[in-house]
């Protein structure tokens, strides 16, 4: 019963609308919980869920913590850091006891689920965007831009960037029919198009690059130049009239003009960007508290920028602490990418890593649940790579089998080989 309830709760973690107004605990969250507790009911609640990387995981956290913690303590609202750092606790921490598991069968699920989540999401998106109305602006934003379940037009935009290397590797595995994966593509692409995010766009096709250059085949080749041939004539008929009307005007004009100024609120995030610097130029080892960036900004906001959000607020401890997390998915997929059977593994997992840390540059704090699962899922997918080496690494001690008997005993160092019996 545990597998379904925490695959549902993956589905919707793309689904951060379905929660009350004044609280960050959504629909997925709660699922989530009472997946745990099945977990811990059932004794099946792993102490090292993450294997190898469990201990540099938790310490990579701990430091994390304690930068925040004593930022928080020496500033004018210390409450806040417990706040925060749940979130974090529940997002990093919790969800890697609950997702990350190293039956392949499984893991392959929770993937499959967060795609589904993902194009589930944006289909309906899409059909309020052509067919419907949304005066509450919920699933559309006044500008036009498609936004659904996520509030965020550049969120949603930005999770169609981490799927995008999931659902490759379901298609490149045969674990996908060519048929789904093809669908889900270009029911994403439309999607990105429509959320006419330019970071969503960028950090996407960085995240496709990633991972066709890790795996690069002549079967790849091959798909990408049918993808060219096949755009290049529909661009030259149609042109840019296919694209939604606010894509033409905010992505495009952008970059034909060159002026990334135009780009949406890019002028306004560089004001962010500015002030942030200047803030941590005068605090390098403690941050001014949890949560305390918007109250001490001159625009009212925090900085759409993790790295200088979380150096402002807890200090350099907190940022390399918030660093080690990601670096160590990167250091076990290099370590995966170096065997053969690994490779399709670790480009899913580099790609995917490569479009977080991209998203962290223009994004607020990233405990959202829906920036966290594909890294988990990604860390589930080293554990059945290291479980298949496991698998595969024979046995150190040498054994023999008892003819007749099927049973097979350790041979000791000490007793000799059998003779060899030739034929009289």
């Amino acid at each position: 019963m545990e597998v379904p309830v925490t695959g549902l709760a993956i589905f919707f973690s793309v689904y951060p609308a379905i929660r009350p107004a004044d609280l960050f605990f959504t629909f997925s969250d709660m699922l989530f919980c009472f997946s745990a507790v099945l977990l811990l009911l059932t004794g099946r609640l792993r102490f090292a869920p993450l294997g190898p990387m469990t201990i540099p995981w938790m310490g990579a956290f701990g430091i994390f913590s304690c930068g925040l913690i004593v930022s928080s303590l020496l500033g004018n609202a210390p409450e806040r850091v417990l706040v925060i750092l749940c979130q974090y606790a529940f997002a990093y921490v919790l969800l890697a006891y609950i997702i990350v598991r190293a039956d392949e069968s499984i893991v392959d699920t929770f993937i499959k689920t967060f795609v589904l989540g993902t194009v589930c999401l944006n289909t309906y998106g899409l059909a309020v965007y052509f067919g419907g109305t949304d005066e509450t602006f919920r699933f559309v934003s006044g500008s036009g831009r498609l936004t659904s379940f996520m509030d965020n037009p550049n969120a949603n935009a930005n999770v169609i960037a981490l799927t995008l290397p999931l659902i490759l590797y379901l298609w490149f595995a045969g674990k996908w029919r060519s048929v789904y994966a093809l669908g889900s593509l270009a029911i994403l692409a439309y999607a990105l198009v429509a959320t006419s995010s330019v970071g969503g766009l960028l950090w996407s096709l960085a995240g496709v690059a990633v991972f066709l250059l890790l795996t690069i085949n002549w079967r790849v080749l091959v798909g990408v130049a049918v993808c060219v041939a096949i755009a290049i004539p529909l661009l030259t008929e149609y042109g840019t009239s296919i694209l939604p009307e606010i894509f033409q005007t905010r992505v495009l004009g952008a970059a034909q003009s060159g002026d990334m100024g135009q780009a949406g609120t890019f002028s306004y995030r560089m004001g962010l960007i500015h002030e942030a610097l200047r803030m941590v130029e005068d605090r390098l080892l403690v941050g001014i508290g949890a949560d305390q960036y918007r109250v001490q900004s001159g625009f009212g906001d925090p900085v759409h920028d993790v790295y200088l959000l979380l150096w402002a607020e807890g200090g350099l401890p907190t940022l390399i602490g918030w660093l080690m997390l990601p670096q160590i998915i990167v250091l076990a997929a290099l370590w995966v990418f170096a065997r053969p059977s690994g490779r399709l593994i670790a480009a899913t997992t580099l790609a995917v890593v490569a479009v977080f840390l991209l998203v962290a540059t223009g994004t607020t704090h990233m405990y959202g649940r829906f920036w966290v699962v594909p890294l988990h899922l990604c860390m589930a997918l080293l554990m059945v790579a290291w479980a298949g080496r496991r698998r595969q690494q024979p046995s150190a001690a040498a054994v023999r089998q008892r003819p007749g008997s099927g049973r097979r005993l350790p041979l000791r160092p000490d007793t000799p080989a059998p003779a060899l019996r030739g034929r009289s």
